[in-house]
């Protein structure tokens, strides 16, 4: 495919068996070492790449002479060099093998190296396309849309804490309230235990009327005791029933004094 990979390299040798042999196996493990160094290559730089591989191929092309023709190609390579990239450099250095191990052969040596430089242009041209596509305008968007996304999350975090704090509030009142109900209900403890002490007192002067009436010669005197007792209970009951029916202003001294009797 011409608009993804080079086309061609053909690379021809007249030489000795021998030499000719060693020489193709250096320049096999060049050219792989300059397929290595040419991966990921910066995209920016790759129009500078395709023109530099367009001179070597303008310079290698025709060469009679194997150490000229190199020489040549390796001057040409040179620019490159000033391209920011390690790659780079490391395919000058794969050329400048090329061209040592096509010397060893001998100067009298027929070579010619041409190389497809359109099938180059063609197999970078897609790439510097993807550089100006809109593919980097879609990953600043979406590194945007996440530094939002952050502040989002830090924004309900916070509102989080808030509630928290408002939770504790309600769980703090709770207690107060839980702590007054306990209040009001040793309240109305109490005043079951002074209601008991009323029955009692109530007993006792039952035990006194019985014991007034068994003696004959204080009659009178038990007699006006009892009516006395019977007035004072029914004005007790009276305070009581008006105070507990919202009749008469409730006053906690006289409803304790109408209880105890």
């Amino acid at each position: 495919m011409a608009d993804s990979t080079v086309d061609s390299i053909l690379i021809e040798i007249e030489a000795p068996a021998e030499k000719a042999k060693g020489g193709l196996e250096q320049i096999k493990k060049s050219l792989m070492s300059m397929k290595d160094a040419t991966k990921n290559i910066d995209i920016e730089k790759l129009r500078q790449t395709a023109t530099a591989i367009e001179q070597i191929s303008k310079a290698g092309e025709g060469a009679k002479n194997a150490g000229q023709g190199i020489r040549s190609i390796t001057s040409s390579v040179k620019s490159l060099e000033g391209i920011s990239s390690n790659r780079l450099k490391k395919v000058a250095d794969a050329i400048q093998k090329i061209s040592t191990s096509l010397g060893n052969m001998g100067n009298n040596n027929k070579t010619s190296i041409r190389i497809d430089s359109e099938g180059v242009t063609k197999a970078i041209k897609p790439l510097e396309d993807m550089a100006n596509s809109s593919a980097m305008q879609n990953m600043q968007q979406a590194a945007s849309q996440a530094a939002g996304a952050i502040d989002n999350l830090a924004r309900t975090q916070a509102n989080a804490a808030q509630s928290a704090q408002a939770n504790s509030s309600a769980i703090q009142q709770e207690g107060n309230a839980t702590q007054a109900a306990a209040s009001g209900v040793n309240t109305l403890l109490d005043v079951e235990d002074r209601s008991a002490q009323s029955a009692n007192n109530a007993a006792s002067a039952q035990s006194n009327l019985n014991s007034s009436l068994s003696n004959q010669t204080g009659a009178n005197t038990a007699t006006a005791e009892i009516q006395e007792l019977i007035n004072k209970i029914n004005q007790y009951k009276a305070t009581i029933s008006q105070m507990e029916s919202g009749k008469q202003l409730f006053n906690a001294e006289e409803y304790e004094q109408a209880v105890q009797g």
